[in-house]
Formats: C-alpha cells, structure tokens, sequence
C-alpha cells in the first residue's frame, strides 16, 4: 500500500534514484498507465513516481 500527501516527505529532500518499473494497467487507481517509478538514492520508504512532467512522492506501507 502507498500513501501520498504525507507532510515530512514532502519537506525532506529526497534525490530520484534507479528506476524499478512503471505502471501498468490494474496496478493502481489514480496513478496514470505509463508513470515510471523510481526508487530514491537515500534509502527510505519512498518511491518518486513521474508522469507527464510531475514527480509525486509515496510512502510504502508495510505491516498494519
């Protein structure tokens, strides 16, 4: 699961790392078909996903 808008991501500089894939139709319900993802340089729970111009940040989720 992957949750945007979180504040400290937003606040914290992170540098777009290697790119791991991007998404395809099904994976995800807001986010276009065709956004590369990107894993950061830092390592933290955040992936940068980019599409059309935009990077968008997202928290990874684990557990409950």
């Amino acid at each position: 699961m992957y949750e945007d808008g979180v504040d400290w991501i937003d606040e914290k500089e992170y540098e777009k790392g290697e790119r791991i894939g991007e998404i395809k139709k099904g994976m995800a319900t807001e986010t276009p078909i065709g956004a590369e993802i990107y894993k950061t340089k830092e390592k933290s729970p955040v992936l940068i996903l980019e599409y059309n111009g935009i990077s968008k940040r997202y928290l990874i989720q684990t557990g409950e």
